[in-house]
C-alpha cells in the first residue's frame, strides 16, 4: 500500500503554510554549528534521516542532523553516551515514539537540562513524562492546559460524541488533519500548537518528501540562525 504525501512540493509548502500565519522569530548569525537531533524507538527511518540530514548538510553547510535510536542506546553505553553528547549541542530536538521507561529514561534528565537553551523541543507520540517536555515558542507543555488546549479537548470530546459508531482510529486521524485548519485562524500559542500537529501529520505519513518537509518546517518556524533559515527558504 502506499503512503499518501501530505504535502508534495517540499521547497514552497512548508514555508507558506507556516510562516505566512506567524509572526517571524528575531533570527540571528549563529557562530555555531546548527544541530538538529532526531531521538526515536528504532531504526526504521534510520536510512532516510540520514539521506536528508546529508541534503540539508548540502544546501545548509552550517547544518547538521543526527539520529539516536533507543534501541541502540538501550544496549549500548557508548552509544549512549554520543547521544548525551549531541543533545548537549543541539539547537533543536525532535522526539518520537519513546513509551519504554528503558528507552526514554537514560535521557530524560538531559532533555530538562536542555529544553531551555533550545530553539525548540518538539516530542510527539510518547510517554507523559516525554511529551511534557515540548516547548515551540509560546507552546509549553510543561504547564497547565492553556484556553487553547481547553478549546482543543472540548473539541475532541464532541467529535467523540458524533463518531462512535466509526473505528477510534479513523476519528482521530480525521481531527488530526482538521485542527491545524482550525488553529491557522487563531493568534499566539496556538500558531505552535499547529505546527505541533502538522509536525504529527508529517511524521505519521513516514514518506522522505513529508519527513524533509518537517525538518524545513521546523527550521523556518525556530532555527534563529538567519544564514540557514535563508538558504531552506
Amino acid at each position: 500500500m502506499m503512503r499518501k504525501h501530505i504535502m508534495l512540493d517540499r521547497k514552497k509548502e512548508p514555508v507558506k503554510a507556516i510562516r505566512n500565519n506567524t509572526k517571524p522569530n528575531n533570527h540571528v548569525v549563529s557562530k555555531d554549528r546548527e544541530q538538529l537531533v532526531v531521538l526515536t524507538m528504532d531504526n526504521h527511518l534510520t536510512s532516510v534521516i540520514t539521506e536528508i540530514g546529508n541534503e540539508l548538510s548540502t544546501k545548509c553547510p552550517g547544518l547538521s542532523l543526527r539520529i539516536f535510536a533507543a534501541s541502540d542506546w538501550a544496549s549500548d553505553e557508548k552509544i549512549l553516551d554520543e547521544c548525551k553528547k549531541s543533545i548537549k549541542n543541539a539547537r533543536l530536538i525532535f522526539v518520537s515514539m519513546l513509551f519504554m521507561e528503558e528507552h526514554f529514561k537514560p535521557i530524560l534528565e538531559d532533555l530538562k537540562s536542555k529544553r531551555d537553551n533550545l530553539d525548540a523541543l518538539v516530542c510527539i507520540m510518547s510517554s507523559p513524562e516525554v511529551t511534557r517536555l515540548t516547548k515551540m515558542g509560546r507552546l509549553d507543555m510543561s504547564k497547565p492546559a492553556s484556553g487553547v488546549v481547553s478549546f482543543l479537548k472540548r473539541f475532541r470530546n464532541k467529535g467523540k460524541s458524533g463518531e462512535e459508531k466509526k473505528p477510534a482510529g479513523e476519528a482521530q486521524m480525521r481531527m488530526l488533519r482538521s485542527l491545524p485548519k482550525i488553529l491557522k485562524y487563531i493568534p499566539g500559542t496556538a500558531q505552535d500548537l499547529r505546527v505541533f500537529f502538522l509536525s504529527l501529520q508529517y511524521w505519521l505519513s513516514g514518506s522522505k518528501e513529508n519527513i524533509y518537509s518537517l525538518f524545513c518546517m521546523l527550521l523556518l518556524k525556530y532555527s534563529k540562525d538567519e544564514k540557514i533559515i535563508g538558504r531552506i527558504q
